[in-house]
C-alpha cells in the first residue's frame, strides 16, 4: 500500500472516530499531490467521498500567495472570520494555506492566535516543503505529516535503479525524522535539502546520502 492510500485510511478513521486534530502541517516536495490530498480530506468532511472533487465546497477556504508573492495578515484575518462561523454542511470548516513558506511573520503570529484556541469545528492545514520555514512557536502548535513523493497513482517499477534506491532510503529517513521535528530539525533540514538537490540535479546520490548519514551520526554523539 502506498503512503497516500494509507494516509487516506488513517484520516477517514480519525474523522469517523472523532479523533481529527485541528491544526496540521502537511509537508514534502510533491506539493500538487499534497494539496490534492488536503482537498480530498475537505471533500470527505463535506460529502463523504475522499477524492479531489471539482465541486465548489461550502465549508472549504483555500489561500495562497497574493500578487506580491506573500500571504499576509489580511488574508489570515479573513480566514479567521471564515473559521469562526458554523459549518454549513460539513463536519468541520477546513482552511488550507498552500505555500506556508510565503507567510509573513505577522501572518504567522495571527495563525498562532487561531491555533492556540482553535474553533471547535475547524481544521487548519498548512502545506509546504519544510516546517523549518515557519517560526518555531507556530510550527510547534501543529501536528506534522511528511508526504513522500510516491503519488496517488504511483506505479511500481519492475526494478528500481540504484539512484531510486537512495532517494527512497532518504524519503524513509525523512519520514522517521519528521516524527520529532524539534529534536531532529537540523538533520531534517539537511535531509530535505539533499533530497531536493538529488531530484533537481544529476548528483552522486550515494554521496548525498553519506553527507546526511554524517549529520545523523554527529547528532547522536
Amino acid at each position: 500500500m502506498d503512503f497516500f492510500k494509507e494516509a487516506e485510511q488513517n484520516f477517514k478513521s480519525f474523522v469517523e472516530n472523532d479523533r481529527l486534530s485541528h491544526p496540521y502541517i502537511f509537508f514534502g516536495e510533491s506539493q500538487k499531490e499534497i494539496f490534492d490530498f488536503a482537498k480530498s480530506l475537505a471533500n470527505f468532511l463535506e460529502i463523504g467521498k475522499f477524492k479531489d472533487s471539482k465541486k465548489l465546497l461550502q465549508d472549504l477556504s483555500v489561500i495562497g500567495p497574493n500578487e506580491k508573492g506573500n500571504i499576509g495578515i489580511d488574508e489570515i484575518r479573513d480566514l479567521q472570520k471564515f473559521l469562526y462561523t458554523r459549518p454549513a454542511v460539513a463536519k468541520r470548516k477546513t482552511a488550507i494555506i498552500d505555500g506556508f513558506e510565503n507567510l509573513t511573520d505577522y501572518a504567522q503570529s495571527a495563525i498562532l492566535k487561531i491555533v492556540e484556541e482553535p474553533p471547535k469545528q475547524s481544521l487548519i492545514i498548512l502545506i509546504g516543503q519544510s516546517p523549518e520555514n515557519l517560526l518555531p512557536t507556530v510550527s510547534s502548535r501543529f501536528q506534522k505529516i511528511f508526504f513522500p513523493s510516491n503519488g496517488f497513482k504511483a506505479e511500481k517499477k519492475k526494478k528500481a535503479s540504484d539512484n531510486d534506491d537512495q532517494i527512497e532510503k532518504l524519503n524513509d529517513l525523512i519520514g522517521k525524522l519528521s516524527k520529532d521535528v524539534k529534536k531532529n530539525h537540523l538533520v531534517l533540514k539537511e535531509a530535505l535539502n539533499r533530497l531536493s538537490l538529488m531530484k533537481r540535479f544529476n548528483l552522486n546520490k550515494k554521496l548525498q546520502m553519506r553527507v546526511v548519514d554524517g549529520y545523523l551520526k554527529g547528532k547522536d554523539k
